[in-house]
Parts: C-alpha cells; sequence; structure tokens
C-alpha cells in the first residue's frame, strides 16, 4: 500500500511546484501589462480604487501605481495634497515613496516628488504632514542629495559638488579621534556662502534641508557639514541665527576673501603657533608646499599665536595676493627646521 501512495504524493507535491510557477509568471506577465496600460490610462479609476472597501481592489491600485510614469506622478501627487482620506494618504505615501527611492538622484521623478513631500511635511493636516516627514527623515541621503544637486544648479559655492561621494566609506576613519570626518575630505560637505550667494527664499530652504547632517552630540557622532559665511555675504543677522539653531556654532565659521586650506590641530601649538593637522588637495597651503604637522609661528613678520590670530590676519588680504609664513616643521631625520615659505592665496572655491 504505502508504494502506491509515495508516487502519489510525488506527483502531487510536483503538480503543486508547477501550478506555484505557473501563477508567479502569470503575475509577473500581469504586472508588466498593468504597467504597459496604466501608461494610457486615466488614473481617476485608479485612485479611485485606493478608498475602495475591497483588499484586493487596493493592493491592485497601488501596485498599478507603482509603475506609474513621471507625468502621472504630477496627478499622484495633486491626489495627495487634496485627499481627505487618512487611509488613502497612507497608501499613496507608500507609492510615493517608491519613486523617491529611484537610484538616480538627478530623474525628473524624484524631483516631483521630493517637492510633494517637502510641501505635504509642513501642511495643516498632521497624519499627511508626519507621514511625509516620516518619509524625509528615513531617507535623509536622497532629500540631503536633491538639496545638493538644487543648489549646484544655483552656482551656489559647494564641496563636493556630487553629492553620492558623502556616503563613501572612508579609510583613515579609525585613525581620527571620535570617528569623526575629515572637514578637507569629500565625506564633510563644505557650503560656501559668499557675495555671489542667490539672495532668495529657495536657496536658504534648501540650506535648512541640510540638517540631517548635522552633529547632535560632538562626543558621539561625526560632524558632516561646515557652513562658511564668507566676508561680503548677503545673509541677514536673523538668517545666521537661524543656521546656527539648526548646525550649531561650531558647524558655522566666519572667514575672510581668501582660504589657506588648512586644517589646525588644537591639540598641540599652544600658544606658540598654529600646527598643522591637515592640508586641502590644491589649497594655497597645498601649492607652497605646507605640510602636515607644521607649526606655523608667523606671517609677513608678525607672530600668529594661535588658529584664531591668523584668521584674522587673513581679513586684510585678497585672492592673488602673497603671503610670508615662518614655519617650523622637522626633517625626515627628525631635526627641526625653520623656512620661510612664501603663499600666493586662492578664493575658498
Amino acid at each position: 500500500m504505502k508504494s502506491r501512495v509515495l508516487p502519489s504524493c510525488g506527483f502531487v507535491m510536483f503538480g503543486l511546484v508547477v501550478v506555484a510557477i505557473a501563477t508567479e509568471i502569470s503575475s509577473a506577465m500581469d504586472d508588466v501589462q498593468n504597467a504597459a496600460s496604466l501608461a494610457k490610462a486615466d488614473l481617476s479609476p485608479i485612485l479611485q480604487d485606493l478608498g475602495s472597501d475591497s483588499f484586493t481592489k487596493r493592493q491592485s491600485a497601488v501596485v498599478a501605481l507603482k509603475s506609474a510614469s513621471t507625468e502621472q506622478l504630477e496627478v499622484l501627487c495633486s491626489a495627495f495634497e487634496s485627499t481627505s482620506d487618512n487611509e488613502v494618504a497612507r497608501r499613496l505615501v507608500e507609492i510615493l515613496e517608491v519613486h523617491y527611492g529611484n537610484p538616480n538622484p538627478r530623474s525628473p521623478e524624484v524631483k516631483i516628488v521630493s517637492e510633494a513631500l517637502e510641501k505635504a511635511a509642513h501642511c495643516d493636516r498632521w497624519f499627511v504632514a508626519e507621514a511625509s516627514r516620516d518619509v524625509l527623515d528615513r531617507h535623509w541621503q536622497r532629500r540631503t542629495e536633491m538639496a545638493v544637486l538644487e543648489l549646484v544648479e544655483m552656482k551656489v559655492g559647494l564641496s563636493p559638488q556630487d553629492p553620492t561621494t558623502l556616503w563613501k566609506d572612508d579609510p583613515d576613519a579609525d585613525q581620527r579621534p571620535f570617528g569623526l570626518v575629515d572637514p578637507t575630505s569629500s565625506q564633510h560637505l563644505k557650503i560656501y556662502i559668499n557675495k555671489d550667494w542667490p539672495g532668495n527664499d529657495r536657496a536658504f530652504a534648501l540650506l535648512k534641508r541640510l540638517d540631517s547632517l548635522k552633529a547632535d552630540s560632538f562626543m558621539t557622532q561625526p560632524r558632516l557639514i561646515s557652513i562658511y559665511l564668507i566676508d561680503g555675504h548677503p545673509l541677514k543677522v536673523e538668517q545666521v541665527g537661524i543656521l546656527k539653531g539648526i548646525f550649531g556654532d561650531t558647524q558655522i565659521a566666519e572667514r575672510s576673501r581668501v582660504c589657506l586650506g588648512i586644517l589646525n590641530e588644537p591639540r598641540f601649538g599652544g600658544d606658540f603657533g598654529v600646527f598643522v593637522g591637515s592640508v586641502q588637495r590644491g589649497s594655497s597651503a597645498d601649492d607652497a608646499g605646507i605640510r602636515q604637522r607644521d607649526l606655523i609661528t608667523a606671517m609677513n613678520g608678525e607672530k600668529v599665536t594661535d588658529f584664531e590670530s591668523l584668521v584674522t590676519r587673513l581679513r586684510d588680504f585678497d585672492v592673488g595676493d602673497k603671503v610670508l609664513l615662518h614655519v617650523e616643521r622637522l626633517t625626515n631625520l627628525g631635526e627641526p627646521i625653520t623656512e620661510n615659505i612664501e603663499v600666493t592665496l586662492k578664493g575658498w572655491l
């Protein structure tokens, strides 16, 4: 009896597997057909199905709308903004989040969805606003990328201009205390607000969208952004106060029109000068031959006691001016030497 039952079970299981595979293939083909038909379809019936009492209709509508074209996304965003049904709004958020996660941050659909979520995050409807903010918070890297890309289009001075480099692994992270990011590296966003800063509300709003890069705790989180206010910038006192409130005083720095291109190491040097922690590639200091671990003790014959005194002196110069730095350094054999190094000053960009 057993020898007859086992083959029957085997055939039954084989049949079930075949049916399952056929079902998956049929479902995949249906998805392709739905996506193709959606491109030409009127979205009104599908949007209505998002609020249907039928679970099957609701799910079919969600699946179909996840394949919406760029043009149809405008309709979806309008529906999201205007619907009074919180359940429909929740499903629309789910759909928009899929489009927001497009691998290409420069795609038109990402830009459309980004603006819809940003607008909804500040609307009067609590549920819609919270759902939108939740998506933006979870996709904070994408939000940063969108803000940076638009600031680049506005010709704002910033580095790196490709925001995706911010997320690349930093091979030297383990060598720095508390895992801090080197401000001269491509993992650290630098914004330079100078006299050419676009004086409009849009640029300032984009700047505030970078708040995910701030450090909530100096001891546990790396700072991923620095904002430099260059002499002659057009920001109002109130705007500077807003930025400091968002990013903190340590990430907002006022600087002269010229950039030496060094990072101070405050643990050394004391009142004897500026100990160079790192040198930014291609900067004034780099071109002149200033090295890491150099000690800058004077500029144009006047003593430099600390980094702030050096920054203050640089305010007297403009791009293209030359200064003479008195530098103390060690040779390869560990012997101390002093050098006078002429530096041609560049701007921040």
